[in-house]
């Protein structure tokens, strides 16, 4: 059974002084919805999809608790959550389990945080990774550092979407791995430098938890 307490700790070990992180998990209670929240679960026909967003939201909501701030997280078209005036945050699943940090949003221009099951084969490997990624990834445990950089890159995505409005792919940022993350040797978008990227990375308990921020 995940130990819930463990990934929380390691959470909130990475995040950086007043950004708060929170971990749900086991059987989704939607009694802690809002009533916003419970007209779109009503919407939802699939039951993994329902569990799913009643963690998501229930992690939202004890993130948002630490700083004084329990209101409801709304939901664009696009799946992208509607934080709170004046609050970035990022959230993520897998299985049943759910994460999520938010913070004051001067404090940083995005935040984006991700959660992965690692892989058991490379079939994604062309995808995700640049030559020199790929490079880094064959020379030991490639499934896992496969995972981490899918990983990290699916947090920075999360960091930076909300601001630029644009899709950007996988092959539209190279990472460099250091220990315990990843810093940024190129991304697409010429206005952000890469050394305004930091990403964390961490293995806890089979899974793989990345957090970037742009500061």
């Amino acid at each position: 059974m995940t130990d819930l307490s463990k990934i929380e700790l390691i959470l909130n070990s990475i995040l950086p002084a007043g950004f708060y992180g929170a971990v749900a998990g086991g059987v989704a209670d939607k009694n802690l919805l809002s009533r916003e929240e419970l007209e779109y679960l009503n919407s939802v026909k699939s039951q993994d999809r329902a569990q799913s967003y009643i963690l998501g939201r229930t992690a939202t909501k004890l993130a948002l608790n630490k700083i004084g701030l329990p209101a409801p997280v709304g939901r664009e078209e696009n799946g992208e959550p509607i934080w709170p005036p004046g609050i970035m945050g990022s959230l993520s699943n897998k299985g049943d389990l759910a994460v999520a940090a938010v913070a004051k949003a001067d404090l940083s221009k995005g935040l984006g945080l991700d959660l992965e099951l690692a892989l058991s084969d490379l079939k994604i490997l062309d995808k995700v990774s640049k030559p020199d990624e790929k490079l880094w990834i064959s020379e030991k445990d490639s499934e896992l550092r496969l995972t981490q950089l899918f990983s990290a890159k699916e947090a920075l995505y999360k960091a930076i979407f909300p601001t630029k409005k644009t899709f950007f792919g996988f092959q539209d940022a190279e990472l460099i791995p250091y220990p315990n993350g990843f810093g940024c040797r190129y991304l697409i978008f010429r206005d952000i430098p890469p050394e305004a990227i930091k990403i964390e990375s961490r293995i806890v308990d089979g899974f793989i938890l990345s957090f970037a921020i742009w500061s």
